[in-house]
Formats: structure tokens, sequence, C-alpha cells
């Protein structure tokens, strides 16, 4: 059985952004073209007005540079075909560039596989197997046990927030970047004056915030892929406490998903995506499940030394998501201190 879910959505949305940005950066050279015509032949005439007049002295070669900059900034921003050739087919394929930069080993001895959204279907299908294990134990008897039905039910959901909150960021960031990409010629333009240059680095250090996030969630999910291989397909169905560290992996997974976007924008000095909400959701769901897994060992006879131990585990989950979340909280008041100091 092979799951092509995240593929298929992969493959249709790059095709759909990668029209659309080609499609809009033609349009937006053409409407600018006249304001950057205008503004260039401005420039040159204010630049040598002020050269003959003696108002602005500048050296022979620092002229030349000027006026070759000014130059190349125009036709990059005003020519669709330069544009897309040398900034925005390099910044939109980076993504995947990066994924083969850190491929990690598909686990099969066959080399090596990049992260991507076909990784994501076979980190899903690794939770899918392992709680298809619980289900059939539970479907093996007369009366269905309770216990392993909900332990199954559980690994999916797991497995279903991990992948699917590693496609979010990747899909999230893969709008964002085509978004600023097709309309990226308007900024570019912003860098032939001085006086409009931070809004040209501003674009760029969005562009590279969204890089970041799909590098680092690519990075993640290949770490969460060599454990799915060794450790979710061969552990035991036997052991209903084998399910309580996959929750907790689970849920620390999320945790490290969550910092993905503040490490991006620290590097590159963009906007923070903001996704609190939906990662308090999820650490919500998942306790349950944690919960959930607590109960079910007790429906399924499990021995007093088992239930104690579980409980112990779930206890120990609780309070490393009660500190991280302390220290998290933490560090962005430290943060915002220093900020102010500043």
């Amino acid at each position: 059985m092979a799951i092509e879910f995240y593929a298929q959505i992969d493959a249709e949305i790059t095709a759909i952004f990668s029209n659309y940005i080609a499609v809009t950066s033609a349009h937006v050279s053409q409407e600018i073209k006249p304001v950057g015509t205008t503004l260039l032949l401005l420039s040159i005439g204010w630049f040598g007005w002020g050269q003959i007049t003696g108002v602005v002295q500048f050296p022979v070669m620092e002229t030349f540079k000027k006026l070759l900059k000014i130059s190349v900034i125009f036709a990059i921003a005003t020519n669709a075909g330069l544009y897309q050739e040398y900034l925005s087919d390099w910044l939109w394929q980076s993504p995947e560039m990066m994924a083969n930069m850190i491929s990690v080993s598909s686990g099969n001895g066959s080399g090596s596989t990049g992260v991507s959204f076909t990784a994501l279907d076979k980190l899903f299908f690794d939770y899918y197997t392992s709680g298809k294990n619980f289900w059939d134990l539970a479907m093996a008897r007369t009366i269905p046990n309770i216990g392993f039905i909900i332990i199954a039910v559980g690994i999916w959901f797991a497995g279903l927030l991990v992948s699917g909150y590693i496609a979010f960021l990747l899909i999230i960031t893969k709008i964002g970047l085509a978004i600023f990409l097709a309309t990226g010629q308007i900024f570019v333009m912003f860098a032939m004056f001085g006086v409009t240059q931070k809004y040209f680095e501003a674009w760029i250090g969005q562009v590279f915030n969204f890089l970041f996030v799909n590098l680092f969630a690519f990075a993640i999910g290949g770490f969460i892929l060599q454990i799915s291989s060794t450790y979710i397909v061969g552990m035991s169905a036997a052991d209903i406490l084998d399910a309580i560290p996959l929750f907790g992996f689970t849920l620390l997974t999320m945790k490290a998903l969550h910092e993905v976007p503040a490490w991006s924008a620290n590097l590159s000095g963009g906007t923070q995506l903001n996704a609190k909400a939906g990662q308090q959701w999820v650490e919500n769901r998942l306790a349950g499940a944690s919960n959930l897994a607590g109960s079910a060992a007790r429906k399924s006879g499990a021995s007093f030394h088992s239930l104690g131990a579980a409980t112990g585990i779930n206890n120990k989950l609780s309070t490393a998501r009660d500190r991280a979340r302390t220290i998290n909280n933490f560090g962005r008041s430290d943060s915002n201190s220093i900020r102010k100091g500043d």
C-alpha cells in the first residue's frame, strides 16, 4: 500500500504557483516599465547635472559604478525574462536544492532520498503501519479490544499531525514565496535609490525567511523519517507501553517544528510566521492522546506495574512540555527586553 497524498498536493501547487509567478511577474514588468524609465532618466539627468555644476563630485570609477548599478537594476526590474532567469527562478527552486543538500538515508539501502513531500507520505505510512498493528490485534479477538483501538487511532492521529504540520510549513512558505517573487520587481526597483533601498532589503529578508523555514522543516523532517524507519515500524505491538514514548516523541517533534519560524526570522531579519494558535491546539490534542493511552492500558488489562509506568511517563511528558513552554516564554521576554534596551 502506497500513500501519495502529500506528493500529489505538492505537484499541483508547484505547477499552479510556477505559472502564477511567470504570468504575474511579466505583467508587473510591463506596468512598472514607464515609471521605471522616468525614474532612470531623472536619476541620470540629476547625477549628470550635479557633476557638471559641481554640486556632487565623484571620481570617474565611482560614477561608472553608480550608473552601472542603476542600469542593471532597471534592466532586471523591467525585463521579465531577466528577472525570472537571474532572480525568481533561482529563489523559487532553492527549497528543492536545499532539500537535496540535506538529503538523508532512505533506510532501505538504496542510496539517499531528499526529504520532500514524498518523504512525508512515507512518514505518515510508517505511523499508519504501527497503528495498523494495534488495530489488527484489537480485531483478532471475538470482542474487539477497545484499548488497542484507541491506541491505533491515536497513533494515526499523531502521524497525521506530524506530517501535516511539516506540510503546512512547506506549503505556507511556498505560498508566501510565490507572492513575493511574483511582485518582486517592484521591490527590485526600490534598490535604485538609497532612500528606498530599505524596502528592497526588507523584501529580500522576508524571501530568505521563507527559504530558511523550508530548510529547517526539511532537516527536521529528515530526522523524523530516520527515527520512524527504525523505531516506529520496529516497535512491538504486543506491548501497549510502546505507544507512550511514541506520543512523547511526537510532542517533542511538534515543539521543535514550532521553533522553526523563530529560527528563520532571527537569521533572515524577516517577519516570523505566526502559528501559535495552531501549535497550542496540537499540544492539547497530543496531551489528550497520551491520556487516552493511559486509559487504554487500564481497559486492556495491563498489570499494575505497567499501568504505573505508563502514568509516570505521561506525567513526565506533561512536566517536560510545561518546562519547555516556560523556557520558551522566558527566552522571548528576554529577547524583547534586549531589543528595548537597544
